[in-house]
């Protein structure tokens, strides 16, 4: 029947386990176990296209580097914070280390333009994930851009949300819930009910992650000052 098909969403994100990683391994930077996290499962061009053309550690980044390049940002290429690991890793591949005083940067600025900068990211990191899909057709990526094809590794996929949004699920963040026998699913973000377009409850789990996870990001960009 015509409109009974579900239309593709442009992001879709799976809940992983890994059987091949040893249990010393199984843990993040804090130190904290982790048995699963969530990864964005590329399978397909458009969904490849519309990633690189949107994800948002690529995109702080090249700000990053292009604020310290113009003098936009104060701090100096070798001081201060990056936004993010990306940053620096970028910053090294232009300039080596270490990296350039306030004259040799001044000489750089003439000769790279934003366009350039951009163009320099895709060749030198974006290009490892277009080769790797058009090689075996899938690639998943986690949250900080890191990638790997799910052929290569034993692993278990345990859940999957499918959005609209490049928004990563965060477990400790996002709950999701529903009453014994009940009918209808609710969620939760930081310990707050989810309300969003005047609904607390769905018919569907998806229907409740997909809303949290837009609940999380107008929490998110309401912090950070953005409307």
């Amino acid at each position: 029947m015509l409109g009974t098909e579900t239309e593709q969403k442009p992001y879709k994100f799976v809940k992983v386990k890994r059987n091949d990683i040893p249990d010393h391994m199984r843990v993040n930077q804090y130190g904290k176990r982790i048995d699963t996290y969530w990864a964005l499962h590329i399978d397909t061009e458009e969904r490849l296209l519309t990633y690189l053309q949107n994800d948002p550690n690529m995109i702080q980044a090249i700000s990053d580097v292009w604020d310290r390049i113009i003098g936009r940002s104060k701090l100096g290429l070798g001081g201060g914070h990056w936004r993010n690991q990306t940053s620096l890793v970028i910053a090294q591949s232009l300039f080596g280390l270490p990296f350039p005083d306030s004259k040799e940067l001044e000489a750089f600025k003439k000769q790279i333009s934003l366009i350039e900068l951009t163009d320099h990211v895709n060749k030198t990191f974006n290009k490892g994930k277009v080769d790797m899909f058009l090689k075996e057709g899938e690639i998943m990526v986690n949250s900080v851009g890191g990638m790997y094809c799910p052929k290569w590794v034993e692993q278990e996929i345990l859940d999957t949300i499918e959005s609209d949004e490049l928004i990563f699920p965060e477990e400790e963040r996002i709950k999701v819930s529903q009453w014994v026998e009940g009918k209808h699913w609710y969620a939760k973000v930081d310990k707050t009910t989810v309300e969003w377009k005047g609904r607390t409850k769905w018919d569907t789990r998806e229907q409740a992650l997909e809303c949290a996870l837009k609940f999380q990001k107008k929490k998110d960009d309401k912090k950070r000052g953005k409307r």
